[in-house]
């Protein structure tokens, strides 16, 4: 037998400024699920074989592998994972389950960010310091980050700028020695893995009704 699941991650996630966690409805299915599943082993060991295996499968934000009580109700620390690690978007997330897992490389992958994008664009860090990253910072596909310039820019240095000049090697580029634009389709659709086409509407458009 296999449990697969995934309780909500609207209470547990770290861009809701107003996340209750367990102490919310929604928040508090995680420790049902877990519940849940002790009670199929249980079930599963008393009336077919007490070496009967259940495995169980679970995906949240990495918020809920900080949380004690989640971890020693499924009776395992989370495993957590970052989408980094094979392709240009950072997505961090903890897995719940009861088997040996393949070993993780620690190198992360050549798809970056910056190869994605044409034209000399990179991803900006985020709206404060304005640099240029290497990867995202969210599949860019969310309701939450449509006004975000950390996520919704992308920036290049400007036309006659000599960066070998007046640059020391990997120090970060000076805001007003670069421009920004929005991403267009095309640009979502590389930095998500998706073949060029994929998408036929801006994403914002998606978010329009």
């Amino acid at each position: 037998d296999i449990i697969l699941g995934g309780p909500p991650c609207n209470e547990w996630s770290g861009i809701n400024a107003r996340r209750k966690g367990v102490d919310s409805e929604s928040g508090s299915l995680i420790l049902q699920f877990a519940k849940l599943i002790n009670k199929v082993k249980k079930y599963n060991q008393k009336y077919h074989d007490v070496n009967h295996r259940t495995y169980f499968f679970c995906e949240n934000v990495p918020e809920v592998g900080k949380v004690s009580e989640i971890e020693n109700t499924f009776g395992i620390s989370a495993f957590k994972v970052d989408a980094k690690t094979w392709g240009p978007c950072f997505r961090e997330r903890a897995f719940f389950f009861n088997w040996e897992p393949n070993t993780v490389p620690e190198v992360d992958s050549v798809a970056k960010g910056t190869s994605c994008l044409k034209d000399g664009w990179k991803m900006p860090v985020n709206a404060t310091t304005r640099g240029i990253d290497e990867k995202a910072r969210t599949l860019l596909a969310s309701y939450g980050r449509i006004g975000d310039p950390s996520t919704m820019y992308k920036a290049r240095v400007k036309e006659g700028v000599d960066v070998a000049s007046k640059y020391a090697p990997g120090a970060d580029i000076g805001a007003e020695d670069l421009e920004y634009n929005l991403f267009e389709t095309g640009d979502r659709e590389r930095l998500m893995g998706l073949p060029e086409g994929y998408v036929e509407k801006p994403v914002i458009d998606l978010f329009s009704k």
